[in-house]
């Protein structure tokens, strides 16, 4: 059996790199992005640390959550429900290719999470992440 140190814990296992995010988002008063600028560091190793390994989800994770954390704290300033801003920023369309999507059901995901969590009830001149953490 290994039992390691607590300050050996972070040289015997494995971590995802370390990411830093700055992402911008410009809407108009109707909601509509109007930009979106998302500049991230990545470290993918130091000679003083061990690499990072494969985790089990994807690598972009960290970058979909700085947008969608941006995207909530984006919907503060108007007072709008996260959902709704999604909503109005939603597309039926590859918006490249022009082409419709086969499928898409983001939106009643996303309505179904704002129903389990309360959304409508939540004070709107707050972030959900400053919400969720006090």
């Amino acid at each position: 059996m290994l039992v390691a140190r607590r300050d050996q814990g972070f040289t015997v296992s494995g971590h995802r790199h370390e990411t830093r995010h700055r992402v911008r988002i410009g809407a108009g008063r109707d909601g509509k992005f109007t930009a979106y600028h998302h500049a991230l560091w990545d470290l993918n190793g130091r000679a003083d640390r061990d690499p990072p390994i494969f985790m089990r989800s994807p690598s972009d994770l960290p970058v979909i959550f700085a947008l969608e954390s941006a995207v909530d704290e984006l919907a503060v300033k108007p007072a709008m429900d996260p959902a709704e801003l999604r909503r109005i920023n939603d597309t039926d369309k590859n918006r490249v290719s022009g082409k419709p999507y086969s499928s898409r059901s983001l939106m009643a995901c996303h309505d179904a999470a704002s129903a389990a969590l309360g959304w409508k009830s939540r004070n709107p001149g707050r972030a959900l992440c400053a919400t969720a953490i006090g």
